[in-house]
């Protein structure tokens, strides 16, 4: 597959991959400006899902203070 194949770039183009069924099995980051959205699009991605993805789903709000020791000891909490 190429790169382009697997990228899905843009607010509008994550919500309808998502809406039309397209897998996405892997660790999704969103990251920019403040104010710009990035939680909106987070939030109604999860209001979306139906009940199988969304048992599957772990949504964390990072700052500067979180490292991956923290983040592995929450995910491993949640299964």
């Amino acid at each position: 597959m190429r790169y382009e194949e697997l990228t899905i770039e843009g607010r509008n183009a994550v919500i309808e991959a998502f809406r039309s069924g397209k897998t996405i099995d892997k660790v999704f980051i969103l990251y920019g400006l403040r104010r710009t959205g990035k939680t909106t699009l987070i939030k109604q991605l999860i209001y979306d899902m139906d009940e199988s993805i969304f048992s599957k789903t772990a949504f964390m709000k990072m700052d500067s203070s979180i490292n991956l020791a923290k983040i592995n000891i929450d995910l491993n909490s949640c299964w």
